[in-house]
Formats: C-alpha cells, sequence, structure tokens
C-alpha cells in the first residue's frame, strides 16, 4: 500500500509524508516505476518541493533511457508547472545533466510554454535555448498572434526586426499581414522598425492594407505619423 499512499501523497502535495514513504520505500527495494507514477503527478500538480525531492532521493533509478529526463520537462511545459519544471532542471545537473542543456528539448518545452501563454515557464526556458531558436519563435508567435508569448521573448535578448528564413520576414510583417492589431502595436512600442521592407519591397503597413487589416493599418499610420510629428518638431 505504501506505492499508492505515495501517489496520493503527492498528488495532493503532502511533502512530509512524500519524504517519509520514499525514504521507506528505498528500504523495501520498490522498483523504479513506483517512483515515475509519484513524479509525474506531481509535476502534473506543479509541486515542485516534491519533485525535488524524488529526484534527490530517487536519482537515476528514475531512468531507463536518456529522454525520461526530458519528457518530465515537456510535461511540465504542457501543465505550465514552472515549479516543478525549476525543480527539475536544478535537480537533474545533480545527476550528470539528465536534462541536456543545448539539445532540442528546450526548444520544444519554450513552444509548448508559448502555446499556453506560460509567461513563468518561457522565462524559466529562454536562457536555455539559443538567440536564433528564440527568434525563430518570436517570429512565429508573432504570426500567430499570441501576444503574451511576443511579451516575453521580447525581452529575452532577440532582433526585434530578425527575419525567418523562408520569406525573409520580420515578425512585424507577419504580424501585419495577419491583422494582429494588438502585436503590431506591441511590436512598435518595442522598437521593431516598421520601415523595414519584405524581399518584395513592402513594408508592414503596406501588407496589412493589402489584406485589408484595418485596425493593423490603422496602428501603424497612427505610429509614422507620430513619428513624423516627432521628427519635425
Amino acid at each position: 500500500m505504501s506505492d499508492d499512499e505515495l501517489f496520493r501523497a503527492a498528488q495532493r502535495g503532502d511533502t512530509g509524508t512524500v519524504y517519509r514513504l520514499v525514504q521507506q520505500l528505498l528500504q523495501e527495494g520498490a522498483p523504479p516505476v513506483v517512483f515515475r507514477l509519484a513524479l509525474n503527478v506531481a509535476i502534473w500538480n506543479d509541486h515542485g518541493e516534491i519533485v525535488r525531492e524524488i529526484v534527490r532521493r530517487v536519482g537515476r533509478r528514475l531512468v531507463h533511457e536518456w529522454d525520461t529526463w526530458e519528457r518530465y520537462l515537456l510535461l511540465s511545459a504542457r501543465r505550465d508547472s514552472a515549479a516543478a519544471a525549476r525543480a527539475l532542471m536544478q535537480s537533474a545537473s545533480q545527476y550528470g545533466g539528465l536534462v541536456r542543456s543545448g539539445t532540442s528539448v528546450y526548444k520544444s518545452a519554450l513552444k509548448d510554454a508559448a502555446a499556453n501563454n506560460s509567461a513563468t515557464m518561457m522565462a524559466l526556458l529562454i536562457p536555455r535555448v539559443s538567440i536564433c531558436e528564440r527568434e525563430a519563435l518570436f517570429i512565429m508567435c508573432a504570426a500567430e498572434g499570441n501576444l503574451r508569448a511576443v511579451k516575453v521573448l521580447s525581452r529575452g535578448n532577440v532582433n526585434l526586426n530578425s527575419r525567418d528564413w523562408w520569406a525573409k520576414w520580420t515578425a512585424l510583417h507577419h504580424a501585419a499581414t495577419k491583422g494582429h492589431a494588438r502585436v503590431v502595436a506591441q511590436l512598435l512600442w518595442c522598437k521593431a522598425d516598421p520601415r523595414v521592407q519584405t524581399g518584395g519591397c513592402n513594408t508592414a503597413l503596406e501588407l496589412a492594407t493589402l489584406k485589408g487589416h484595418v485596425a493593423a493599418a490603422s496602428v501603424l499610420r497612427r505610429f509614422a505619423a507620430k513619428e513624423n510629428e516627432e521628427t519635425t518638431a
């Protein structure tokens, strides 16, 4: 019954009971699957202290293969479990870097966090991916109209005027052509350059106008008018 008790204690966030049961089950020689189940439910419910304790006590016994830790981290991102993700990354480094820096797992987790609009998870993961990967996600989020992700990523040392590799468009071009007026306004506020042209020599304003996105075009026109006033003042 101890394994069921451990699962339930991890589920409700009962740290003291988890401490006691983990020690007891280790002494009894419980199989790794018992601890995996408890770890999964702790991540699911974002109980960071329990995640940290299970990893600290059980360590490598939790791992059958390299990508086990990667799955745990991706689960944290999908569940918006920032406390659990932080505990995983801090603890895993003590066991030979089981969550491997520089692999695609951080990129995938960051993408999931952006899709979930999890600002805390994104801030935690951004330093783990390259600037190139941040900029690619920044452009994608602008194209999708994901305002919160754009805000968080814009603080991640990205070039606001970086271009995608397929069309050579900036985040502002994508947001304008999709009619995401609030994202356009955010990008302009962050100092994205509205004068940058696509390969076809179109500005963001021209793209918004061509697509009939009145609100986005209006934001760009007002910004251009304000800049002209400040220049001539």
